[in-house]
């Protein structure tokens, strides 16, 4: 049976099925023998007024237990992918104390210096009594701003510890939910509030991926009228599109102002975001035929990323730079003097500058992208675009592209996020458990895959593992086994037997096809068996 609910791999007896309660209309032939009368009579189906339908109870005692698996597989599966959900609000309120701790420790040092050196100051300039008053009140005045500003982080982290609280909250929540339930009517409840849980979740997913498409006003309407402010991190969305606007009008700044804020997460996530936007901002210099300018930026803003921490240099050298040059040898000389005093210039400050990287296998590797930078030096104008320059993929525009997208993704690795939206990876998993090999290539409307939308999304998505073939009742959604068989009404349509007894329990004896409109007796409803 394909999932239409036509039946197309089964044989069908063309016999009435003895159900309680209903005529059968099976006639047979007037026997010549008493015993084969008797026998007739036996087998007669009963009249619906000697043995009545499935009872009520029954049903809704069937549909309460279908009703309890239901919740279970929600309640079991629904916290999987919510990590990214918890781990957003702890991280930020990490870089928020980090970042307040390395603050309160620079201003405090600075002031406690000030007061120190106020005794020696009064003496070398002799201070009068109102001088010294000054002096300290500019000290007080100074703690004071420091104390105001602590009073503004301690409600951002108070903000944070309240999301993470609610978030908490709202993940637990669904594990309580699983609690069995009994009664009609609580079990009625605990099933409205399984539900209402996963619409929430359900807006949640929506207003994220919305947010990470850059759709930010609609992302706040989504959580606004759906009360998901502690919830989803628009305001962190936000600060991702903006970078990334800046990063399309061709402005690293933005960029470069969130590496030094989390310089440290970077670090720690082995990622050298920083090291290719300055790489860039060489470029845009070089682009521009300032030459010095670029020399300069190189020396103060790339040798930290080609330095170790022990202090060891690997700054290029003017004759491997020569030498990996294919052009003009006067360009080569002019440029190479230059290049060499860069080069001496950081093995001589190796010492006293400071080393953004501990890794030798990250500094050969940036060494290698420097060279190709600093060797961009000697291009002519006239051949920036031309294909004979051996360089032409640091001049290239689309390097403003792929710096946004890797940007993109180390916002996400620093910030916690999952790789892909929470909306994407449900669907990606929920799709193969519908598809099969007719999707696409017989369309129901029935089958939420071979929609224009699912269909597009899950075009290379595998299809699920089926070791057996289960048959679904599509008026019921209850499986269709031994206990709840199919049945064949006279159209060909196929539906499970607790569907039509309850039909037919509604409307007095009779069955009304959901596709067709017919109405039908129950008593010519015949069971199908699978061969």
């Amino acid at each position: 049976m394909d999932r239409s609910g036509r039946v197309t791999t089964l044989r069908v007896a063309r016999r009435p099925f003895p159900i309680p309660g209903m005529p059968s209309s099976s006639s047979s032939s007037s026997s010549s023998s008493d015993a084969a009368g008797a026998a007739k009579e036996e087998r007669k189906a009963p009249s619906p007024e000697e043995l009545p339908l499935v009872s009520e109870d029954k049903i809704e005692l069937a549909l309460q237990q279908q009703r309890k698996q239901q919740m279970k597989v929600l309640c079991e599966n629904a916290p999987v992918w919510e990590y990214q959900t918890v781990r957003v609000p702890l991280e930020q309120l990490a870089k928020v104390s980090r970042q307040i701790q390395r603050q309160l420790e620079r201003e405090v040092q600075q002031q406690l210096l000030l007061l120190q050196n106020l005794p020696k100051r009064q003496t070398k300039e002799k201070l009068d009594a109102n001088q010294l008053a000054s002096a300290l009140e500019a000290i007080l005045t100074r703690l004071q701003s420091i104390r105001s500003k602590l009073e503004d982080i301690k409600q951002v982290e108070k903000k944070l510890i309240t999301k993470s609280i609610q978030r908490c909250k709202h993940l637990s929540s669904i594990s309580a939910l699983a609690l069995p339930a009994e009664g009609k009517g609580a079990l009625e409840k605990q099933h409205k509030e399984i539900w209402n849980w996963h619409r929430t979740r359900l807006d949640r997913m929506i207003a994220e991926y919305m947010a990470r498409k850059g759709c930010i006003k609609a992302a706040r309407l989504i959580v606004t009228d759906s009360n998901l402010q502690d919830l989803v991190d628009v305001d962190v969305y936000q600060t991702l599109q903006q970078i990334s606007e800046s990063l399309t009008k061709q402005n690293c700044q933005p960029a470069l102002k969130w590496c030094a804020e989390n310089r440290l997460r970077l670090k720690k996530i082995n990622n050298n975001i920083e090291f290719n936007l300055r790489v860039q901002e060489f470029m845009e210099l070089v682009k521009k035929q300032e030459r010095k300018q670029a020399i300069e930026y190189a020396q103060k803003n790339l040798t930290p990323f080609v330095l170790l921490s022990s202090s060891s240099s690997l700054g290029v050298s003017s004759s491997s730079l020569s030498s990996s040059m294919s052009l003009s040898s006067s360009m080569s000389r002019s440029l190479g003097s230059s290049v060499g005093n860069l080069a001496k210039s950081s093995s001589d400050s190796a010492g006293a500058s400071t080393s953004l990287i501990d890794d030798p296998e990250e500094a050969k590797r940036n060494m290698k992208l420097l060279q190709r930078a600093l060797a961009s030096l000697s291009v002519p104008v006239s051949l920036i675009a031309s294909p004979q320059n051996p360089y032409r993929d640091m001049f290239c525009e689309e390097r403003w592209t792929t710096l946004r997208q890797q940007f993109e993704k180390c916002f996400f690795d620093a910030n916690c996020f999952n790789p892909n939206p929470l909306l994407t990876s449900n669907l990606a998993f929920g799709i193969p458990a519908l598809k099969t090999k007719k999707c696409g290539k017989e369309y129901n409307r029935n089958c939420p895959t071979c929609q224009k939308n699912f269909k597009r999304l899950g075009s290379r998505l595998p299809y699920a593992l089926k070791a057996s073939t289960k048959i679904v009742c599509r008026l019921s959604g209850r499986l269709m086994n031994e206990d709840n068989p199919p049945m064949v009404l006279p159209n060909g349509q196929v539906y499970s037997l607790q569907a039509l007894q309850q039909m037919a329990l509604e409307n007095g004896g009779e069955i009304i096809c959901p596709i067709s409109q017919k109405q039908f007796p129950f008593s010519q409803v015949t069971k199908a068996f699978i061969v």
